[in-house]
């Protein structure tokens, strides 16, 4: 079946080698920064082929969309390249474990923000919004599969480099859990549960040799959803995700509430 993964840990179900996979997700989440409300919104477009049968090359682009005191609208094509490196195979089942780099190049308007009380933007905003020249992120992921399980863990970092002012918003370091159950099955259909956990941590921004002391901290996010795959190469899938625990300076965006859904191919 075409077993997607959540949100949270996107690529722990998919392990698509020797052929193609394409992949079209909307998003919508509430964001908070002070006393300001920022809604989120957008879509992503994936593509990826498996170059060999552990080499996975892939395309992305990501279109969001801001709307709050300032509306913005930003572009954010990337490539990735994952490498299962290792993998256990037996009937019913397998282990796998791989490595992914992706590298982001922000176009458009920036879609990064910190609460800065002494900068002023327009229309009287203390929101500074960032524009890093480079994302590059580096996942360690896990992934298994049963007969009617799969789930995976995944640890990531994100180094976003400097925007032309010389502002580098924090680093991001995160690990998640994702568990998916195919709870029902048809002839050649199938439809699953999805659940998955997220901790994130944010380092301080930078920017013209000092720190801005209140932004960086760290949350708890869960998320459960629902797929619907009416043929072995095609998935529904929809899911909430709410953020749980959070520390983060009265700086620092902080994530509300937020849903997902989209359809995924593969060949």
């Amino acid at each position: 079946m075409a077993h997607a993964g959540s949100v949270l840990v996107p690529n722990a179900g998919v392990e698509v080698f020797r052929s193609w996979a394409a992949l079209t997700e909307g998003f919508y989440s509430v964001e908070h920064a002070g006393s300001s409300r920022i809604i989120r919104e957008g879509g992503v477009s994936s593509l990826s082929y498996g170059v060999t049968g552990t080499l996975l090359l892939g395309l992305d682009a990501t279109v969001t969309r801001l709307d709050g005191q300032e509306n913005k609208t930003t572009v954010e094509p990337d490539i990735r390249m994952k490498w299962n490196f290792w993998s256990k195979l037996s009937p019913g089942h397998y282990h796998r474990l791989a490595v992914q780099a992706n590298l982001g190049v922000p176009l458009g308007d920036p879609s990064s923000y910190i609460l800065d009380h002494n900068y002023t933007g327009p229309g009287g905003s203390n929101l500074r919004f960032i524009k890093p020249r480079i994302i590059p992120t580096v996942d360690l992921v896990y992934s298994r599969a049963t007969s009617r399980f799969v789930y995976g863990a995944d640890l990531g970092y994100s180094v976003p480099t400097a925007d032309h002012s010389g502002i580098r918003i924090g680093d991001l370091k995160k690990a998640s859990l994702d568990g998916e159950y195919a709870f029902w099955r048809g002839e050649k259909a199938e439809m699953s549960f999805v659940a998955g956990a997220m901790v994130r941590h944010f380092g301080q921004a930078h920017g013209g040799g000092a720190t801005f002391a209140d932004t960086g901290g760290s949350d708890v996010a869960l998320s459960s959803g629902i797929q619907y795959a009416p043929m072995p190469t095609i998935t529904f899938e929809a899911s909430f995700t709410s953020d749980v625990w959070s520390v983060m300076r009265p700086g620092q965006p902080r994530m509300g509430n937020g849903v997902l859904f989209g359809i995924r191919f593969l060949r």
